[in-house]
Formats: C-alpha cells, sequence, structure tokens
C-alpha cells in the first residue's frame, strides 16, 4: 500500500495544480475580459466626445471647398468665353480695318513702286549723262 499512497499524492498533487493553473487562467481570461471592455469604453467615449465632431467639421470643410471649386470652375468658364469672344470682336475689327486699309495699302505701294522708278530712272540718266561726257572727253 505504501506504493499505492505515494501514487494517490503524486494524483492528488497533480490535480491540485491542474485545478489551480485553471483557475489562474479563468481570473486572467475574465481581468482581461473586464480591462478590454473598459478600453472599448473609453475608445467609444473618446470618439464620441472628440471623433465624431472633428468629423462633423471635416465634413462642412469639404463642402465649403467643393462650393468653392464649382465657383471656380464657373468663374472659369465665364472667363473662357469672354476671351473668346473678344478674340472673335479682335479678329472681327481687324478683318474690318484690314479690308478698309487694303486700297491705301495698294495706293502707298504703288507711290513707293513709282518714287523708286522714277529715283533709279534719274540715276540711271545721270550714269548715262557721266558716261557719254567720259566717252567725249577720252
Amino acid at each position: 500500500m505504501d506504493d499505492n499512497t505515494a501514487t494517490v499524492t503524486w494524483l492528488v498533487v497533480i490535480a491540485l495544480s491542474s485545478i489551480t493553473q485553471t483557475v489562474l487562467l479563468v481570473g486572467t481570461l475574465v481581468f482581461i475580459h473586464r480591462r478590454v471592455r473598459a478600453a472599448e469604453e473609453r475608445v467609444r467615449a473618446m470618439e464620441e466626445a472628440h471623433i465624431v465632431p472633428l468629423l462633423a467639421r471635416i465634413q462642412l470643410v469639404l463642402q465649403d471647398v467643393q462650393e468653392v471649386a464649382a465657383r471656380l470652375r464657373r468663374a472659369d468658364d465665364t472667363v473662357r468665353r469672354w476671351a473668346e469672344h473678344t478674340s472673335d470682336g479682335v479678329d472681327t475689327a481687324m478683318d474690318l480695318v484690314w479690308s478698309e486699309a487694303r486700297p491705301v495699302v495698294g495706293l502707298l505701294k504703288g507711290v513707293r513702286a513709282a518714287a523708286r522708278a522714277w529715283s533709279n530712272g534719274a540715276q540711271n540718266r545721270r550714269a548715262s549723262a557721266r558716261s557719254s561726257s567720259t566717252d567725249r572727253q577720252a
């Protein structure tokens, strides 16, 4: 029986050790579960106190940015239309001025060509007069 008593004693020690480990493990799990819940509550409270109002402000700012971007697009479109209209007006004015000025430009070119021809003719006459006087002298 001696032999059996030692075995039973060791089995009791092992059983007590297993029970103690199980109790400590369950206690640790309960402690961790409570801490996790407390942390979740703190996160929710912080979210409600700080993050939700911050997100609301961010949404308002984004709406303002979108409105400003839309205004800028409209202003850009208006400026582009105005520039195109002005460009068309300038082109029309240039065409009108050029069509009215074309005869005057043609007349001025003709007068200039006639003046050159007259000037070249006078120079040719002087040159031929000089050459004939040098021929006579020689």
